[in-house]
C-alpha cells in the first residue's frame, strides 16, 4: 500500500490537471468540455466543476459562446467566487506579511499585535467590496471608504461602536483607495518611523509593473534623522539626484514613495514631520508622460487615470486567472482589455470577464504537451 501511494501522489496525473485535447485549429488547440470545465472552475472556484458545469460540458453547451458565457457569469457572481477574489488581493497586495508587522510600542503605543488581522480583514472587505459593488481600477485607488471596528476605527480619527468590522466613508481630503488604507502604509514602514522607499518600491513594481533591479548588496542603511531634518530631506539625501541611489530612487522609487509622507508608521494622518510641513508632492514619469500631484488624494488620482494602473491590475488578474505569466502573444489582450478599462472605466468583473472569455483562456499552446 505505502508503494502504491507514493507512486500515485508523485504522478503527474494526480499533481497537475492536464489538458488532453489535441486537435489543431488555427495555430492553438481548443479546450474540450472536460477540460474548459475544469479550468474554469478552478479559476473561479478553486475547486473541481459543480454538477450544472459538469452537465454544460456533458451536453455540449460549454463549447459554445453563449453557453461559456452563461456558466462563466454563474461561476463569477456566486459566492464561492468571493475567495477567489479575496486570495487575489492577498497575493497582490502581501496580505500574509500582515502577521508579521511590529511596532515599537514605546514609540507608538497607539499600535497593538491585535491589529495586525484587523488590517488583513479591511483590505480583504476593501477589495471584494470594489470588485462586487461593479466598481472598476479608478475606484480601487480613489474611493473614500473602508472598513472598521472599534479597535481600527481611531487610526482614521473616527469613533465605531462595533467589534465586527463595519463599512465606513473616510475624509476624501486624506484618504482614497487601497493606498491610503491602513495595512499597507503600516506594513511599509519601520518599527517606529516610515519607510518611504519601500512604499514606493511596492506600488512601483507590484501596482506599476515597473522592473526595478535589485538593490547593490553593500547599500548602507539610512542615517538617523538630523534635528530639524524631515523623512522626506533624509531619504533624497541619501538615494536621490547626486547620490548613488539617483536613477531607480529619483526617478521611479522616492516620487511614488514621498506621496505617502502624510501618514505614519501606523497609516494615522499627520500634517508635520519633525515640527515642519509635510511635503507629499511628487512627479512620476508614466507612460502616457509625466504628471505631478501635491497630496496623497491628488497622488491617487494621477495613478488611477494612468494606462500603467490599468495594464497593471489587468495583467495581475491574467497571471493570476490563468495561473501563468503573461507570454508575447497575451500582450494585445492585456492591452485591449486595460484600454478599455481606462477609458470605459470597466468594471474589474468585466475585466475577470473578459480574461475567461479570451481564446488564450480556452485553448492551449501546441508547444505544451499534456
Amino acid at each position: 500500500v505505502y508503494t502504491v501511494l507514493c507512486a500515485m501522489f508523485q504522478s503527474p496525473w494526480f499533481i497537475y490537471r492536464t489538458e488532453m485535447a489535441d486537435e489543431l485549429d488555427a495555430g492553438r488547440i481548443p479546450l474540450d468540455g472536460w477540460d474548459l470545465a475544469s479550468k474554469l472552475s478552478f479559476a473561479l472556484h478553486h475547486t473541481i466543476p459543480d454538477e450544472a458545469l459538469l452537465a454544460a460540458a456533458r451536453d455540449g453547451s460549454l463549447l459554445t459562446g453563449d453557453g461559456y458565457a452563461a456558466q462563466l457569469d454563474r461561476l463569477l457572481q456566486s459566492p464561492a467566487a468571493d475567495a477567489v477574489i479575496d486570495h487575489f488581493h492577498e497575493q497582490l497586495l502581501l496580505l500574509d506579511t500582515y502577521e508579521n508587522i511590529y511596532k515599537d510600542p514605546d514609540a507608538l503605543p497607539a499600535w497593538s499585535p491585535s491589529l495586525n488581522g484587523l488590517m488583513r480583514e479591511e483590505a480583504l472587505l476593501f477589495g471584494r467590496s470594489v470588485v462586487r459593488d461593479g466598481e472598476g481600477v479608478r475606484d480601487f485607488y480613489t474611493t473614500p471608504r473602508t472598513f472598521v471596528n472599534r479597535d481600527l476605527a481611531p487610526l482614521y480619527g473616527l469613533s465605531v461602536d462595533s467589534e465586527t468590522m463595519v463599512p465606513v466613508d473616510l475624509d476624501a481630503a486624506q484618504r482614497a483607495g487601497v493606498l491610503t488604507l491602513s495595512g499597507f502604509l503600516t506594513a511599509q514602514s519601520y518599527a517606529n518611523e516610515i519607510d518611504s522607499i519601500h512604499r514606493g518600491v511596492f506600488v512601483s513594481m507590484r501596482l506599476l509593473c515597473s522592473s526595478l533591479p535589485p538593490p547593490p548588496d553593500d547599500i548602507p542603511p539610512l542615517p538617523l534623522i538630523e534635528d530639524g531634518q524631515t523623512n522626506r530631506e533624509r531619504v533624497d539625501a541619501h538615494t536621490g539626484d547626486g547620490t548613488c541611489g539617483a536613477g531607480c530612487h529619483s526617478v521611479f522609487i522616492n516620487p511614488v514613495g514621498f506621496a505617502f509622507e502624510n501618514f505614519d508608521p501606523i497609516g494615522r494622518w499627520r500634517d508635520t514631520d519633525n515640527g515642519r510641513s509635510v511635503d507629499a508632492s511628487g512627479t512620476y514619469n508614466f507612460v502616457d508622460g509625466a504628471a505631478a500631484w501635491d497630496t496623497p488624494v491628488e497622488f491617487a488620482s494621477v495613478l488611477s487615470a494612468s494606462t500603467d494602473a490599468h495594464s497593471c491590475m489587468t495583467r495581475n488578474w491574467m497571471r493570476y486567472l490563468h495561473g501563468r505569466e503573461a507570454a508575447e502573444q497575451d500582450e494585445a489582450l492585456i492591452e485591449d482589455i486595460a484600454q478599455r478599462s481606462l477609458a470605459q472605466d470597466l468594471a474589474i468583473q468585466d475585466v475577470i470577464r473578459e480574461l475567461l472569455m479570451a481564446d488564450a483562456f480556452r485553448t492551449r499552446s501546441p508547444e505544451v504537451t499534456p
